[in-house]
């Protein structure tokens, strides 16, 4: 099994203060700032064999983090605390190894090509990250 210096996790929970409160302890608490978070509609519909009808929509906050692998578990379980995962119809919470990430950043209009902007981390290359 390879090393792999980064975890993906993904929230999908539903919109509330409690994501607020889960980035703020993740940046201010753990320092980790790779946070990226999105507002997605849910629906919920009611299907017979003839119609279906919407029954209800809810607003999902849908997060997602690439934690340094030593500090995955630390920020995963915080996901679960604050976020309340563990109660019936508060979301969930996935964690997965990532082999490979590219870092990509936007030049301003003019400067220079985007083939110089991306950093490519891999195993060998998270020690000095």
């Amino acid at each position: 099994m390879t090393h792999t210096p980064f975890e993906l996790i993904l929230c999908s929970v539903p919109a509330g203060p409690e994501s607020q409160l889960f980035i703020e302890r993740l940046t201010g608490e753990l320092g980790l700032w790779s946070v990226t978070v999105g507002r997605a509609r849910q629906a919920i519909a009611d299907r017979s064999r003839w119609r279906t009808r919407l029954v209800q929509t809810q607003e999902m906050d849908e997060i997602s983090l690439l934690a340094p692998a030593h500090r995955a578990q630390e920020a995963f379980d915080l996901a679960c605390a604050v976020l309340r995962v563990r109660e019936p119809g508060r979301g969930m919470v996935y964690r997965a190894p990532v082999e490979r990430a590219v870092a990509v950043a936007l030049p301003e209009a003019g400067t220079q090509s985007t083939d110089d902007l991306s950093t490519e981390v891999t195993s060998s290359s998270a020690d000095s990250v």
